[in-house]
């Protein structure tokens, strides 16, 4: 996944959740293949902050960024970020997302859009 793709999914998540707080209907094949990238998602970045610590496994250097920077932003090692992004996939594998699911995707969001304008930012810099 790269930038784009980690936006579309975080955006989906929090969409779907935002639906399910407020009680509307979703139909079911939809949620569940929302979630199920949502949980891809969170797997992805917990590979990535366990690869800080073993230096083995995930090799895209944007989303060991991303891992690093919510490390960072919710003040955790990286262990503990792997433990967390777990959790919360377990959560969204039984459709029950806890709030700080939510807050860990809004920040997943937040950073991506970061990186992701700097990315553009950079790109047109050079293209001029």
């Amino acid at each position: 996944m790269k930038g784009m793709d980690l936006l579309e999914v975080a955006t989906d998540v929090l969409y779907i959740l935002e639906q399910k707080a407020s009680k509307k209907p979703l139909e079911e094949q939809e949620l569940r293949q929302r979630l199920d990238r949502g949980e891809d998602l969170l797997q992805l970045l917990a590979s990535a902050a366990k690869a800080q610590i073993s230096y083995s496994g995930q090799k895209d250097l944007f989303i060991l960024k991303v891992a690093e920077e919510l490390e960072k932003s919710l003040g955790l090692r990286p262990s503990e970020l792997a433990e967390r992004l777990v959790e919360s996939s377990l959560e969204l594998e039984q459709n029950s997302p806890s709030e700080d699911t939510v807050k860990l995707f809004e920040g997943v969001l937040n950073i991506v859009m970061k990186l992701t304008s700097r990315s553009v930012d950079a790109l047109s810099a050079s293209l001029l």
